[in-house]
């Protein structure tokens, strides 16, 4: 009688016990798993949900705060997509305490719209160094210079 075939085995491995246990067949030695700690700060914007959520990963970034005008719609989700010491609340919830202790912990903002002169004003007080839309601004704002660059969707 043959064995009947297994889809997991157990592969003891005389790798030390930091490694992580590799698909076999598909890899050899040991595969680097991004941590937290090697992606990027960054602070998002958007309404109800910030569409940069579902990409940050891939893009290497990591949120340190999620700014909604209406954090109550997607609460939940948000919540799911973000790690537990990240900041989810409104603009008009920040305290001077939250952004003070928001203060120079990233150089990047990525906005779910267009930048307005409000989120550059919010982004001066949290020492950003740029900011990124998915929607072209109307007019430049003072002290902050602009660029575009047009990216297909399927890129």
């Amino acid at each position: 009688m043959s064995e009947r075939a297994r889809k997991v085995r157990r592969i003891e491995s005389p790798a030390p016990r930091l490694c992580r246990p590799t698909l076999r067949g598909l890899t050899t030695g040991t595969v680097r798993v991004t941590s937290v700690d090697d992606l990027e700060p960054v602070i998002l914007w958007g309404d109800g949900f910030c569409s940069w959520l579902g990409v940050l990963h891939e893009l290497k970034f990591r949120p340190v705060a999620v700014l909604l005008t209406d954090p109550a719609q997607n609460l939940d989700i948000v919540r799911a997509c973000v790690g537990a010491d990240c900041f989810i609340g409104s603009v008009a919830s920040l305290t001077d305490a939250i952004i003070l202790s928001l203060k120079g912990s990233c150089r990047l903002g990525l906005i779910d719209g267009r930048v307005s002169s409000g989120t550059c004003d919010l982004a001066r007080k949290l020492d950003l160094k740029g900011l990124l839309g998915t929607q072209r601004m109307r007019r430049g704002v003072g002290g902050w210079s602009t660029d575009i660059c047009r990216i297909s969707h399927c890129d």
